[in-house]
């Protein structure tokens, strides 16, 4: 969903805690559940029958494969660069209150 049908559903649940990935398009995408399994199955979607290695951490391999932000409140962890949809889908959720913008670039640390 886009940035500000997200926070119109559910900025009056999340206080100080916003569970979220932002795809490279700019899509919103809860994560009730958390972050690895909401990367898991965007993971799934952009590469059908393919695994994570078990070698490697999983969350990190996600974010580098399916170039999402992963965000909370506090931070926003992605790897190499942010696209132009992501920037605006933070800033817009920023605006909103729902997130601090501390953005963290794990690229190179994988």
């Amino acid at each position: 969903m886009k940035a500000q049908e997200f926070i119109e559903t559910y900025q009056t649940q999340f206080s100080q805690y916003c569970p979220c990935i932002v795809t490279a398009e700019g899509e919103v995408i809860e994560c009730a559940s958390g972050h690895t399994e909401a990367l898991q199955k965007l993971f799934e979607k952009l590469y059908p029958g393919e695994t994570v290695p078990k070698e490697v951490m999983p969350m990190q391999y996600l974010i580098v494969q399916t170039g999402a932000a992963v965000v909370d409140f506090e931070n926003q962890v992605y790897s190499g660069k942010l696209t132009d949809g992501q920037k605006e889908a933070l800033r817009i959720l920023a605006d909103a209150g729902m997130i601090e913008i501390h953005l963290a670039d794990i690229h190179g640390k994988y």
